[in-house]
């Protein structure tokens, strides 16, 4: 499963490459800048305001430590009359809204750079690649029970297991969400269902119905509810139809 990325969860919005901003490149899951220097998101904005470039970029270290709120924070001016924003949290850490506040949240990669207790890694950006630990709302994928129309999917937790998360619905285009039809991020599968390899032995996946293991009847007749392990006790025991 895949978690959908989601520029609108960022302090400014993420655009593709234009322009290359006169810093240093770097890889924010390696030391490779200078002392008192962190590998840093860095947006380019021109002179309308628009984003036109974004990457990882050393610059200096802000201070604000992880889970502190964070503010958007100007390098200076690029050779082209745009400015440079980054922000002002420390190493290793960017600055998002994941609810209603911002907050400098530790990047992860979802793999090597994981995330620890009841988060998952949460991607934000697949061009740049961006992904941050956000903590799990543990909502019940059987009741449903997120506020808002959200639906309640399962998220691979950063140590094992499945977390569960309250998203909205977003069909891809031409897509309804149904179980059964092709998906990539698990939000692409209307809410009561998540996206899953294909129990048929296709290639990619597909929507798939959470289920009850203790009530048959969770499934259709030709189906079978199969368990999933989840993370934490709280949740209620719970599977896909197959």
């Amino acid at each position: 499963m895949r978690v959908s990325h989601c520029a609108a969860v960022v302090f400014v919005a993420i655009a593709g490459c234009g322009s290359t901003p006169s810093l240093d490149s770097c890889d924010p899951f390696e030391d490779g800048c200078q002392s008192g220097d962190r590998c840093a998101m860095v947006f380019e904005f021109d002179a309308g305001d628009s984003v036109i470039d974004a990457g990882f970029f050393c610059v200096q270290s802000g201070g604000v430590p992880e889970n502190g709120l964070c503010r958007g924070l100007s390098t200076g001016d690029d050779d082209a009359g745009g400015e440079l924003v980054t922000d002002d949290c420390g190493p290793g850490l960017f600055c998002a809204t994941l609810d209603s506040e911002r907050r400098c949240r530790a990047l992860c990669d979802g793999e090597v750079f994981g995330c620890g207790g009841l988060e998952f890694c949460r991607g934000l950006s697949a061009d740049p690649f961006l992904a941050v630990c956000s903590e799990a709302s543990t909502c019940d994928p059987i009741e449903q029970n997120c506020l808002g129309g959200d639906g309640c999917y399962a998220v691979a937790g950063g140590e094992g297991g499945l977390l569960t998360h309250c998203f909205e619905f977003n069909p891809p285009p031409g897509g309804s969400g149904q179980p059964g039809t092709p998906c990539e991020f698990i939000a692409d599968c209307e809410p009561g269902t998540d996206c899953f390899p294909d129990p048929r032995g296709g290639s990619g996946s597909v929507c798939l119905s959470f289920c009850d293991p203790s009530d048959p009847s969770s499934c259709s007749e030709d189906e079978r509810c199969t368990p999933l392990d989840a993370a934490f006790e709280s949740a209620s025991v719970f599977g896909v139809c197959e």
